[in-house]
């Protein structure tokens, strides 16, 4: 019994680190480290999805231009990403999205060079032949 009782234990606080106390710290983490990042010039996002370029930082507030003459203050913890962090994960997607969309015109090319026994032309574009040459 007394086994049972402090296996339980071991594997509640061993749950207890890996679902909680651990995700959290990692958070911490990356919010101090994005703190640290700030700068005057650095362009953020804020958590209501503002963009803006930091002109001025204080102890915990932020003066953030979002247009032309236009400053207005924040606190640091409403700034919740640096555009270049987004910039990075944006090129990674861009390339993504260049790969698929060759490989959607190659598939269209072989599609449409592509030839049925009938000798009208395969798939959805099998009209009347007026594209086709005399």
């Amino acid at each position: 019994m007394n086994q049972q009782l402090i296996l339980l234990v071991v594997v509640m606080g061993a749950l207890f680190y890996l679902l909680i106390y651990r995700p959290q710290s990692r958070a911490k983490r990356q919010r101090e480290d994005l703190d640290r990042s700030l700068a005057v010039g650095s362009q953020v996002v804020t958590i209501g999805g503002l963009h803006g370029e930091i002109r001025a930082l204080d102890g915990d507030t932020a003066d953030i231009e979002v247009a032309d003459g236009i400053v207005v203050t924040f606190d640091r913890k409403a700034i919740s990403a640096s555009v270049s962090d987004l910039d990075l994960e944006d090129e990674a997607d861009a390339d993504d999205d260049d790969l698929e969309d060759e490989i959607d015109d190659e598939l269209e090319a072989e599609d449409a060079d592509r030839v049925a026994p009938d000798g009208g032309a395969d798939g959805a574009d099998a009209g009347d032949g007026a594209d086709r040459p005399a």
